[in-house]
């Protein structure tokens, strides 16, 4: 049965991580922690007794090579409903990353069935880093009341140095836009033990085209490379339901989409 899973990353990334960590960049999410050592968050508040709205923490990670994320970033939730036809994403709360990754986002309240985005980006348009986006099930956060938290959920930043590395290979592959403006999924292919899957194919809408990663760095438009971490970049995706195809695996379709100016990060999981 077909996932529908709304814009940004209502998806496999979401809500608590399922533990799989074989491609690196995707981390864990386990024993990262629950955010108690990212700090107060400025005015993110405490997510404490008696807070209003409930707390997401966790770790976010530098999607490259699975480092912590650079201290300081600012992280915010934000509501995609309003985005999905065409109006801007609605930013709930804030916090910024603190030691070692660790963030904690408090104060959330929302209404949104299509589930939040954890916004990872420079407070101060520095350029350090290209705003990313990691999606958070509204499965995962329906029950939660005031003063309740959502923790270990794994977040990631796309840096300026990769973003830029991304830039120049798809330039070389074929692809004429800008990657920070356009924005794009950036998704991997997973087998069910968390492992890269080779020569998956992503398909979107026509006239777009899906990007894969070479172990060199450059991309490919003819499948996944298991030695590149069976990365793949649809530069400014519509929302659409996007396939995945590989022999030997069966994956779910995920209706998904990109946000203008961000990477929204999604993953195939084979069933």
């Amino acid at each position: 049965m077909k996932h529908l899973i709304l814009l940004a990353g209502l998806l496999a990334l979401a809500a608590c991580d399922d533990g799989k960590d074989d491609t690196g960049a995707l981390g864990d999410g386990g024993s990262e922690g629950d955010g108690g050592s990212a700090g107060d968050g400025g005015s993110a508040g405490d997510g404490g007794s008696g807070a209003t709205g409930f707390t997401v923490s966790g770790t976010a990670l530098n999607l490259a090579d699975g480092s912590a994320a650079a201290e300081g970033l600012c992280v915010y939730a934000a509501d995609p409903t309003a985005a999905i036809s065409g109006g801007d994403l609605d930013l709930l709360a804030e916090s910024t990353i603190g030691t070692d990754g660790a963030y904690s986002v408090a104060g959330i309240e929302t209404s949104s069935t299509v589930g939040l985005l954890m916004l990872v980006q420079d407070c101060d348009d520095a350029g350090t880093v290209m705003p990313t986006a990691t999606g958070i099930s509204a499965d995962s956060y329906s029950g939660l009341g005031d003063g309740d938290e959502l923790s270990d959920v794994t977040i990631y930043s796309v840096d300026a140095t990769t973003q830029a590395g991304f830039s120049k290979g798809l330039a070389a592959a074929g692809y004429s836009g800008d990657l920070a403006s356009d924005g794009a999924l950036i998704g991997f292919v997973l087998d069910s033990s968390g492992s890269p899957v080779a020569d998956a194919v992503v398909s979107g809408p026509d006239g777009y085209t899906t990007y894969y990663l070479n172990a060199d760095g450059s991309f490919n438009t003819d499948g996944t490379v298991a030695e590149a971490g069976a990365l793949f970049v649809v530069p400014a995706a519509p929302i659409y339901n996007y396939s995945c195809e590989a022999d030997g695996y069966t994956f779910s379709d995920l209706l998904v989409g990109s946000q203008p100016g961000y990477a929204v990060l999604i993953r195939f999981d084979a069933e």
